[in-house]
């Protein structure tokens, strides 16, 4: 849903108390210069015990603004089935692997980075 076509307010359908991933990265993330829409706040309940509950987050909304890979996955695929260069296609993935590189190091500031190990690899491994 959009505020005033200047706020996007997602809100969360499965609501647990504690920390929101989403809202924390997305928190954390703002003004890192990250290509990601702006955090712009997040609604909560908290519960007379304390139990803090994200009910909602708020991020600035970028209007006709295609979002993920799925589309741009299908065009490429459709150019491919036509016989026809990759090129242009090349070209939007090279753009999107450039925002994902930025976002990357936008995580990587905000958390520290981390090495993964073999103990990691083996939890990994055990939990696919």
């Amino acid at each position: 849903m959009s505020l005033g076509g200047r706020l996007l307010v997602k809100a969360y359908r499965l609501l647990q108390g504690g920390p929101h991933p989403e809202v924390e990265l997305c928190a954390a993330l703002d003004g890192t210069g990250a290509p990601v829409p702006a955090f712009a706040g997040s609604i909560h309940h908290v519960a007379p015990d304390g139990t803090d509950t994200a009910i909602a987050l708020l991020q600035e909304l970028i209007a006709d603004v295609e979002s993920g890979w799925e589309a741009p996955i299908l065009r490429a695929a459709a150019a491919l089935r036509e016989g026809s260069t990759a090129a242009a296609a090349v070209a939007e993935h090279r753009e999107a692997g450039a925002a994902t590189a930025q976002l990357h190091a936008a995580l990587a500031e905000v958390s520290g980075p981390r090495v993964a190990g073999a103990e990691d690899a083996e939890r990994w491994h055990a939990d696919a």
